[in-house]
């Protein structure tokens, strides 16, 4: 099953930029149109530094309960969404 909402805020504009997309339990959170954490039922959730400006700090916020020390930079967030088995399966489909 594929879902997508919105995960923050009650504005318009901030729900449209604040938007979770699940596949089968796993839930890849977008700041706009960038992917700024993931969540799994096995591995937690991964949450990316801030790395952008100050309405991505709310939605990274809304996503963690303002846990910056938990964050991770790019390489190791990338590191584990290409190890997902989610992300095996998107990738071939999309070959």
């Amino acid at each position: 099953m594929i879902s997508i909402t919105s995960y923050y805020g009650s504005s318009a504009s901030a729900e449209n930029n604040a938007k979770k997309v699940t596949i089968n339990g796993t839930c890849f959170y977008f700041s706009f149109e960038t992917l700024v954490a993931v969540s799994t039922v096995n591995h937690g959730t991964k949450v990316l530094k801030n790395y952008w400006g100050p309405t991505t700090g709310k939605h990274l916020n809304a996503i963690d309960g303002g846990n910056k020390n938990s964050r991770v930079d790019q390489d190791e967030f990338d590191d584990f969404v290409e190890s997902l088995e989610i992300t095996k399966v998107i990738k071939h489909l999309f070959k």
